[in-house]
């Protein structure tokens, strides 16, 4: 398992979280102008950076998860819902324990939220995970 810490993510991150996301999703071999394509929505704003949770090794962010309400047409009971935005490990990390740490993290969140169904959209890539 990882020596990772986690931690609430900081306004100052957007953009080194943002960059996380793009690297981790280019390990999957997409290329550039795909990648490009991707980057307005893995594009983290100062105010989704701080509800980002983050993995840090030796003071170094190696992933992140996020974690938001579920959209009107995944849950009748929004409330009882949510969804796993975001969950990037830098392509270094991958296969540390980052990402299961991370994961196990967002499940408890979901669960303290009251959430009963946490809807993600997995990478073909990272499906079998």
């Amino acid at each position: 398992m990882s020596d990772a810490l986690l931690r609430p993510g900081l306004a100052g991150e957007a953009g080194l979280l943002s960059d996380l996301a793009i690297r981790s999703k280019g390990h999957w071999g997409y290329d550039a102008d795909f990648l490009d394509a991707c980057r307005g929505e893995l594009t983290l704003t100062p105010e989704r950076a701080v509800e980002a949770v983050v993995a840090v090794v030796d003071d170094v962010v190696v992933g992140f998860h996020l974690l938001e309400p579920a959209h009107p047409d995944e849950s009748a009971d929004r409330a009882a819902a949510g969804r796993l935005e975001m969950l990037f490990v830098g392509p270094d990390t991958i296969g540390s324990g980052v990402g299961r740490l991370l994961y196990d993290d967002a499940v408890q969140r979901a669960r303290s939220r009251g959430w009963r169904l946490m809807v993600l959209d997995a990478d073909p890539g990272a499906e079998s995970f």
